[in-house]
């Protein structure tokens, strides 16, 4: 994944910013159909784990069910039938994150629920009706393209009925307001790949703008605001570049992050905090890490502060991750309209034109 900005599907190129678990769907399907090569990738991954010390979780797959098709009708069920109010088959189905799959119009209006619930939000939080897991699909979330075409053909008349089901219980978004419907993109245009023609960039900390684009402020002065602001608004803005949270795969985490100091595994486990709100309040004793890690609610838990202590760009240079994540936080605010991935490459510049002069 790319650790600056939303990733994007190889496939259907719908981006995404969440390190999803296993599509159960598509793994039980991939399993059965093509055992032998699929056997032979899961060789070859386990001898990588060996070697990296990481793993993911396994998913266990039964045998070929009865008839003969790699994926049975009720495996290819939506997970939720809230909305239709009787069990179907996904159609467009969406993958949460947490693995199981949803039809699009189902999860439209588990949106719509969450949203009329919560007037004052303009993000829906979708619990998964399979596992219980929250917020595991964004206003942005899209049908799988790939899976869709799939279940058309292992199952052409439970995708007809889901179909016509569908078509009897359209979805009302009536009630929502325009900041409100889901799908609309609400992220900063500048932070996905730039920006469109004419758009104007949005600052990170806008109530910074005019002392920023004062003459009167010495560039020292600029940079010592700025890092006073971040540390003051880390908790909902901060970006920790290169770190993921394990609960519900958010890369890079946004805000507060928590860092386990029991889990033995070296990659280490971090949770957002939102995640960590919810592990609290739920009193969950296990969460299997996205990479297989055997965390425990009895692990005691650290919440990680900014490195903020840069003074210029030549920091990055030690390679220290921290104070890394701090100046690229201070430089997306003084320039908005670059992301991430671009403040990196023009900080590469100037250090590489600093050394070819010395």
């Amino acid at each position: 994944m790319n650790p600056y900005k939303p990733s994007a599907c190889p496939l259907c190129r719908a981006p995404y910013a969440h390190l999803p678990k296993v599509c159960i769907a598509l793994h039980t399907f991939l399993a059965r159909a093509f055992p032998d090569e699929y056997n032979t990738r899961q060789r070859e991954a386990d001898e990588r784990s060996v070697e990296s010390g990481i793993s993911s979780p396994q998913v266990h797959v039964g045998g070929v069910p009865a008839g003969g098709v790699p994926l049975s009708s009720d495996e290819a069920r939506c997970a939720s039938t809230a909305h239709l109010k009787a069990p179907h088959m996904a159609l467009a189905p969406v993958v949460l994150r947490c693995g199981h799959m949803v039809c699009n119009g189902c999860l439209l209006a588990e949106q719509v629920v969450s949203l009329t619930t919560n007037p004052n939000s303009s993000h829906p939080i979708v619990v998964c009706p399979a596992c219980g897991d929250k917020g595991v699909a964004g206003p942005r979330s899209s049908p799988c393209v790939m899976l869709g075409e799939l279940l058309e053909a292992l199952h052409p008349q439970g995708q007809a009925d889901s179909r016509s089901l569908h078509a009897e219980h359209p979805v009302d978004t009536s009630g929502l307001s325009e900041g409100q419907a889901p799908g609309v993109d609400t992220t900063n245009a500048a932070a996905v790949g730039g920006l469109g023609r004419g758009q104007v960039p949005r600052s990170v900390l806008p109530h910074l703008d005019e002392a920023l684009r004062s003459d009167t402020l010495e560039p020292a002065d600029k940079w010592a605001l700025v890092r006073r602001e971040v540390a003051t608004h880390a908790d909902n803005m901060f970006a920790w570049y290169f770190v993921g949270c394990d609960q519900c795969g958010a890369y890079p985490i946004v805000g507060r992050r928590y860092q386990c100091l029991d889990c033995p595994e070296s990659i280490g486990y971090d949770e957002c905090g939102a995640c960590h709100d919810a592990a609290t309040t739920s009193g969950a004793t296990n969460h299997v890490g996205r990479f297989n890690q055997a965390h425990t609610s009895a692990h005691r838990m650290r919440r990680v502060v900014p490195d903020l202590d840069v003074t210029t760009i030549a920091a990055v240079v030690d390679n220290d991750v921290g104070k890394m994540q701090g100046c690229l936080n201070c430089l997306a605010v003084l320039h908005p309209e670059l992301d991430a991935e671009q403040i990196v490459a023009s900080v590469a510049r100037q250090l590489m034109a600093a050394f070819t002069r010395e």
